[in-house]
């Protein structure tokens, strides 16, 4: 493998990617927690 820095325009298309799976993640467990406060507030009523 050639010993050449990757370029800017690869770099940011990964960090975009990245950061796009991080947000999607943690919407992913916002609704989670969301569905469970729900559940709670139900049961409790």
């Amino acid at each position: 493998m050639p010993a050449r820095r990757r370029p800017a325009r690869a770099i940011a298309i990964a960090a975009t990617e990245e950061i796009r799976r991080r947000l999607l993640a943690i919407g992913v467990n916002c609704a989670l927690a969301a569905l469970l406060v729900a559940a709670l507030a139900l049961i409790a009523l």
